[in-house]
């Protein structure tokens, strides 16, 4: 299945693509669909054509050469047109379109090989409310390597993302909210097996400030701290697993909110790799 929390860190097009899936009809209720909806609209606000993530290793503490991670381009409505994804030699590993129906809502993704042979085909069907109501995802040859069904309650906020395999229900997520506040992700399967539950934690702002999943042993399995500065820009994840501290990433921004920077560190403290974000505008 796909784990929410996992997807939460800025990533690649297929990561935030499934952020906007997930949440996509609950708007303003979801945590994930805020943070699709910040890039949005700061993509938009700021004439932002192309936006290219950079990256340099940190070897035995010595800092090796930089190449790109992902190039992304956006309409002037700050929606995703395409990225294309590279490999850490810099060469092409694959490349991503994405096309949206009348209404403006995301109806298609096409992903390429670098030798632009198929990867794999999103395609997205909507209610007559708009929400997005089933999504099959597609294999080269064809065939559907799973689809997802969503539910919804009285204020349009998805309840429930029901799973299937060709063979039939795999697991489905279950979503609580407070308000417009996504509070929980329970994930069942056959028979309502648990299989995991992420909970939230939110400042007085409304910024996700911890997040924390448990299996069936109730213990801590994982969890996620975010920091946020006085403009509400995450600058901080510090990841945990049961053993304790994991790791941390720490970002920068410019005044305009861009991301512009990134350091990853290990457990020790040391920086394992460094990012750089680059930006081209509408002229």
């Amino acid at each position: 299945m796909i784990k929410i929390r996992a997807l939460l860190r800025n990533g690649t097009l297929i990561q935030v693509l499934f952020l906007f899936l997930l949440s996509i009809s609950c708007m303003d209720s979801a945590p994930v669909l805020s943070d699709e909806m910040i890039e949005r609209e700061l993509m938009r606000k700021n004439h932002i054509c192309k936006w290219t993530e950079f990256k340099a290793i940190t070897f035995a503490g010595i800092k090796q050469n930089e190449f790109p991670v992902f190039i992304r381009e956006f309409y002037s409505d700050g929606k995703v047109r395409s990225e294309k994804q590279f490999s850490k030699d810099s060469l092409l590993d694959c490349l991503t379109s994405l096309y949206y129906n009348t209404a403006g809502n995301l109806d298609s993704t096409i992903a390429l090989n670098a030798d632009s042979s198929l990867l794999y085909r999103i395609l997205i069907d909507y209610d007559e409310k708009g929400r997005r109501k089933e999504l099959f995802f597609y294999l080269p040859d064809g065939t559907y390597k799973y689809r997802n069904v969503s539910e919804y309650n009285s204020e349009n906020q998805l309840m429930v993302l029901s799973w299937y395999w060709p063979d039939g229900f795999k697991a489905k997520n279950v979503y609580l909210y407070s308000g417009s506040k996504l509070m929980s992700d329970t994930e069942l399967g056959p028979g309502d097996v648990f299989h995991y539950v992420w909970n939230y934690v939110y400042d007085s702002g409304g910024h996700l400030v911890l997040a924390e999943q448990r299996y069936p042993d109730r213990q801590i399995n994982s969890r996620i701290l975010y920091k946020y500065d006085d403009a509400g820009n995450r600058i901080s994840e510090i990841h945990e697993n049961r053993t304790g501290f994991q790791s941390r990433i720490e970002y920068s921004y410019n005044t305009a909110g861009l991301r512009m920077s990134a350091r990853e560190f290990s457990a020790s403290g040391r920086v394992t790799a460094e990012h750089r974000y680059d930006y081209e505008y509408f002229k």
